[in-house]
């Protein structure tokens, strides 16, 4: 058994929108860790060890995946006690399927 094994659901529409394999692999991984607001806080290499591919291509992907409306992306810096930020894991936001593009 896997730690953390659980089941989710993600619209089959998603199929009909020309979606690279990546791009599936990562949308569905961020629907398997969305919690009730639609929000996935992970880190890169997280989400690239979990898809199997580079942090680059996930990085990519990610916003390949916002520039279709798929999903939103914020960016967290946390204030260090020197005065300086450092940036931190992003949250990334699954959007209504109505903001999608619609495919070509």
């Amino acid at each position: 058994m896997i730690l953390g094994d659980r089941n989710f659901q993600m619209s089959t529409t998603v199929f009909y929108y020309g979606l690279s394999p990546y791009e599936l692999a990562v949308y569905g991984y961020l629907v398997s860790c969305a919690g009730s607001r639609n929000a996935c806080q992970a880190r890169i290499k997280t989400i690239a060890n979990a898809c199997g591919c580079s942090e680059s291509t996930a990085r990519r992907t990610l916003h390949d995946l916002r520039a279709k409306g798929f999903i939103d992306i914020k960016g967290y810096v946390q204030m260090l006690k020197n005065g300086n930020h450092r940036q931190t894991c992003n949250r990334y936001y699954l959007l209504d399927r109505g903001e999608w593009q619609v495919p070509q």
